[in-house]
């Protein structure tokens, strides 16, 4: 395990350096800050310290973009419902004639408002769509892509 731990640690020494600040200072401090500024507080022991960081900052990125989903949803009197979150995934009950723009103003906000609202994030986000048939169990549903400016089942795009 440590020699897994060191080949991380120099594979991805920034992330590594980062963490070790952070721990020093909840050792110090008995808080540390997540990078969207949320002061955590506790008994932890180091691998929750390190994780709560960045798990913690990804799921406010998460809320953001609800957040933000749901006032573009509202400012455009669509019928569309947001049901839930569920490991990082948002699931909504979205009528057909309202998919394609449901989709593309999800994909804008969570890959490009995001990044412009979180300043830290480094790299490109992405989405994963996927759909169920309606009327159809969850248990249907598929994965979509955009594929000439329209969203459909990657099955079709040959």
């Amino acid at each position: 395990i440590k020699q897994v731990e060191d080949n991380f640690k120099r594979r991805f020494h920034v992330f590594a350096e980062k963490s070790e600040k952070a721990y020093q200072e909840y050792r110090r401090t008995g808080s540390f800050r997540s990078l969207t500024g949320f002061r955590m507080s506790g008994v932890y022991a180091k691998n929750k310290v390190l994780n709560m960081g960045i798990q913690g900052s990804a799921f406010h990125c998460d809320l953001w973009s609800i957040i933000e989903l749901r006032k573009w949803i509202r400012e455009n009197e669509m019928q569309t419902k947001l049901i839930n979150e569920i490991h990082d995934s948002i699931i909504s009950d979205v009528p057909e004639d309202e998919l394609q723009d449901y989709i593309n103003a999800a994909k804008r906000i969570m890959t490009r408002k995001t990044r412009k609202a979180w300043k830290w994030i480094a790299v490109p986000l992405e989405i994963e769509v996927l759909v169920a048939p309606l009327n159809k169990s969850w248990h249907k549903k598929e994965v979509w892509v955009e594929h000439n400016g329209v969203w459909m089942p990657k099955r079709k795009v040959a």
